[in-house]
């Protein structure tokens, strides 16, 4: 199992960008059948909007 979570600063241009750029990769391979070698991973993405940091928050 695998859990990594992050921060990303984006304009709604950048997310929509980076959101066709995710679909792109995993068109490549949701079509992927079971086959010897392969095993079945549940994959899970959450966006939502995280609350903006005080304006003083950067410069401590």
């Amino acid at each position: 199992m695998s859990y990594r979570q992050g921060t990303l600063w984006l304009s709604p241009d950048e997310l929509a960008e980076m959101l066709t750029d995710l679909l792109t990769v995993l068109r490549e391979r949701v079509g992927n059948a079971p086959a010897p070698g392969r095993a079945p991973y549940l994959l899970s993405a959450t966006l939502f909007p995280a609350e903006q940091p005080p304006p003083d928050a950067s410069s401590r």
